[in-house]
């Protein structure tokens, strides 16, 4: 009995398990969705970021050229600088082979851009040189351009990137929810099922045995248990029907007894009254009936 009540504790146990393991495994799923969603959400911005600091960049020559003021070159600098942060955090985000491509066409133009602003800054009194107005005109409206244009493809790219990883967060998210319920819902079941099939197999031999023991209380020998199980209530039910076995025969020995003395009685020449206790008759041999 303990066996059974064990193995359907261990049935239990098991399912509760696998239940703990699948949530814990949906919920890992929903994190990683969550922190793909949180690197391209960087990776979006720091896009937008590097946009803009290229339209910085380009205003800072193009005002260098205007003004020849030295701030504007010290400007340029620090803008560079945090373009080639920039650049740096977007190596390491992770992109797909076609953002990969165009990061590294944004990187291209963004050197050209560079090139074209040290020639820039090498030209004496830029704001009187027709050869600074002109590589300014086409780092403006051809690279400048260019950029932007490639910034908001990859912005746009990795835009949709998130909202792909958000709509599969959120169907995860629900899936979890629905497998959740269904699990728990068969768990309860199930283990309600094991427990009543378990107490089913325990109760059922127990009261096979208390009906053979009423119907022998009332005299009805023939009724005897009948137990399949090999478990505590099976030798019960074997030592039961032992125990019968032995009646039967002690009634049946008492009755040959019986008969043995009455016969003995009955072959007495004289008259022979047989008394209980209380004096009351009991047998009357042959002889004194005559």
């Amino acid at each position: 009995i303990a066996f059974k009540i064990g193995a359907g504790f261990g049935i239990i146990i098991i399912l509760m398990v696998i239940m703990v393991w699948f949530t814990s495994h949906s919920f890992r799923q929903i994190i990683g969705n969550m922190d793909k969603v949180e690197k391209h959400v960087i990776g979006r911005d720091v896009v937008n970021d590097f946009r803009f600091r290229i339209a910085q960049i380009i205003m800072a020559i193009d005002d260098y050229v205007i003004t020849e003021k030295p701030s504007y070159k010290i400007e340029y600098e620090s803008f560079t600088k945090r373009t080639d942060t920039l650049k740096l955090l977007l190596l390491d985000l992770p992109l797909s082979e076609s953002e990969k491509e165009i990061s590294i066409e944004i990187f291209q133009l963004v050197d050209s851009i560079r090139y074209f602003a040290a020639q820039i800054f090498e030209i004496q009194n830029p704001h009187t040189s027709v050869q600074a107005f002109q590589i300014l005109k086409t780092m403006k409206y051809q690279f400048n351009s260019v950029v932007q244009e490639k910034t908001t493809e990859l912005f746009d790219l990795i835009s949709k990137r998130i909202d792909n990883e958000q709509l599969q967060a959120h169907k995860t998210r629900e899936q979890t929810a629905y497998i959740g319920h269904f699990i728990v819902i068969l768990g309860v079941f199930s283990s309600g099922f094991i427990m009543f099939v378990i107490m089913r197999r325990i109760v059922q031999p127990i009261r096979a045995v208390t009906k053979s023991a009423i119907a022998i209380i009332r005299g009805d020998y023939s009724q005897r248990p009948i137990v399949t199980t090999r478990d505590e209530v099976f030798i019960l039910a074997e030592s039961f029907n032992e125990m019968v076995d032995n009646i039967l025969r002690g009634n049946a020995e008492l009755n040959k007894a019986k008969r043995l003395n009455e016969s003995i009685v009955q072959s007495i020449p004289n008259g022979i009254i047989v008394f209980d206790e209380n004096f009351h008759i009991i047998s009357i041999n042959r002889v004194l009936k005559k």
